[in-house]
């Protein structure tokens, strides 16, 4: 496979056309940031190029052999010391899970993912732009 390094090592496989992601970061929060690096030739759409999508505060976790990537929770936060008070924000507004995926592989902390699937994935809301616009799904 052909490593790439980052923030996040990935691998791609040319065999399966896929793309593992080591995960040696788990419970860590860190920026994710989606975008739009072509636009689609209409600017009435919105869909522009370079568009910025949502930046969430993510973080992966670890629950026997599976990964789940959770956006953390950052619209309501208690400004309190009272660890009973912050608790009850943590409670009453939940974190999302953003994708999950199963470990490939692991070693000590470190996991592998499938992220093939996550990568195809239209976390920047494309087809819901379109259909709001009637320009097909």
């Amino acid at each position: 496979m052909q490593h790439q390094a980052g923030y996040f090592d990935f691998y791609y496989d040319d065999k399966t056309d896929k793309i593992y992601l080591e995960v040696d970061k788990l419970d860590k929060d860190f920026l994710f940031q989606s975008s739009l690096p072509q636009g689609i030739g209409s600017n009435d759409i919105g869909l522009d190029r370079g568009q910025l999508g949502e930046t969430r505060l993510v973080k992966f976790e670890r629950y026997g052999n599976k990964v789940l990537l959770k956006q953390l929770n950052t619209e309501y936060r208690a400004s309190s010391t009272n660890k009973a008070e912050k608790a009850s924000i943590d409670e009453a507004f939940a974190d999302s899970v953003i994708a999950g995926f199963k470990v490939v592989a692991s070693s000590n902390d470190t996991v592998l993912i499938d992220y093939t699937v996550f990568l195809l994935s239209d976390i920047h809301q494309i087809s819901q732009r379109l259909s709001a616009r009637k320009q097909g799904s």
